[in-house]
């Protein structure tokens, strides 16, 4: 069950990185 981190300070950082690891693993996949 997912926790909501809305009213974290966090979340800002949270997003950024859950971003980074996405484009990551797309970027892994492109460079196939």
């Amino acid at each position: 069950e997912m926790t909501p981190v809305y009213d974290n300070g966090n979340t800002s950082m949270l997003a950024a990185k859950l971003i980074q690891d996405f484009i990551g693993s797309r970027e892994g996949s492109l460079e196939e």
